[in-house]
C-alpha cells in the first residue's frame, strides 16, 4: 500500500473510460504538503481511495470543485462520501441544508437543552439587513474559514457600516449570537472513535482559531457522543464527523458549526 499526500493546488487529474482516474501531483514551488513529506518530484498514479482533509473552497476565491467532480466521474471511493465533502465545502449549502436544515431538525427532535444549537440567520443581500439584531452579534461574509471574513459587532453604527459593505462582496452573510466563551471545543468522530479538544487563544482573541492557541485533549462526555452520533447521520451518513462547540463563561455549551 502506498499513501500519497498533496494539497488541491498541487493536484490535477484526468479520467478515461477505459483507464479510470489518473492523478498527477506537481509539488508547489512555495512548498506544499507534497514537498514537506520529501517528495519534490511530479508523479502520477491511479487512486483506489481518497481521504479529503482540505476545504475545496477558500477565502481567496480559488475553488477546487473540479477535482471532486473528477473523482465522482471516475467512481473513486472517498471518505467521507463525495456528496458529503462537496456539500460541506459550500458554506451556504452547509448552513441552509446541513447546519440549519438538518441540525435544526435535530434540535427540534432532541430539544434545545439536549442539542443547544446557536441562533443564526442567513441574508442573501444587504436588503435583508435593515433591522439591527440583538447585540453583540457576529457577522460572517460568504465562505469564511479560519476566522477570516468574520466580525464582532457591538454597536448599531458598526452594523450599519458593514451593511453598506455587503453589496461589494456580491455574496451573502450569516449572523449569529455572540457567545462570551471560556474556550472552543472541537469534537471529532472517526468510525466508532470519539475525541474532544479544548482550544484557547493565547492572545485572548475572541476568535480561538486565529493566531497562536493552546490545544488540550478533553474528556468525551456522553452528551458529546450524542451530538456526534446524531450529526454523523446527515448526508446519508458520515464516516468522519466534526462539531465545533463553545463553552460559555456560564458553563453552557453552544454548538456553532
Amino acid at each position: 500500500m502506498r499513501v500519497e499526500q498533496a494539497q488541491f493546488q498541487e493536484l490535477s487529474l484526468s479520467v478515461h473510460s477505459n483507464q479510470g482516474c489518473i492523478c498527477t501531483i506537481t509539488p508547489s514551488v512555495s512548498g506544499g504538503i507534497s514537498a514537506a513529506f520529501g517528495r519534490g518530484q511530479s508523479r502520477s498514479f491511479r487512486p483506489d481511495l481518497v481521504l479529503v482533509r482540505q476545504h475545496c473552497s477558500s477565502t481567496n476565491k480559488v475553488e477546487w470543485e473540479s477535482i471532486l467532480q473528477g473523482f465522482a466521474y471516475g467512481n473513486v471511493p472517498c471518505i467521507n462520501s463525495l456528496q458529503a465533502v462537496y456539500g460541506m465545502s459550500n458554506r451556504p449549502w452547509t448552513v441552509t441544508w446541513a447546519s440549519f436544515g438538518q441540525l435544526i431538525c435535530l434540535r427540534n427532535s432532541l430539544g434545545r437543552e439536549r442539542f443547544p444549537l446557536i441562533s443564526q440567520s442567513f441574508h442573501s443581500s444587504s436588503k435583508e439587513l435593515m433591522n439591527p439584531p440583538n447585540l453583540p452579534t457576529v457577522m460572517k461574509f460568504g465562505n469564511s474559514f479560519f476566522g477570516e471574513g468574520k466580525v464582532r459587532i457591538d454597536q448599531i453604527a458598526l452594523f450599519q457600516d458593514l451593511g453598506s459593505v455587503v453589496p461589494l462582496t456580491q455574496g451573502y452573510v450569516t449572523m449569529e449570537s455572540f457567545v462570551e466563551a471560556k474556550c472552543a471545543i472541537h469534537l471529532q468522530k472517526i468510525g466508532n472513535r470519539y475525541k474532544a479538544y479544548n482550544r484557547k487563544s493565547v492572545a485572548g482573541s475572541w476568535k480561538s482559531n486565529v493566531g497562536s492557541s493552546i490545544i488540550e485533549r478533553s474528556q468525551v462526555t456522553e452528551q458529546f457522543k450524542l451530538w456526534l452520533d446524531e450529526a454523523s447521520k446527515i448526508f446519508d451518513g458520515l464516516d468522519i464527523c466534526g462539531l465545533e462547540v463553545l463553552l460559555s463563561k456560564s458553563d453552557e455549551h453552544v454548538i456553532f458549526g
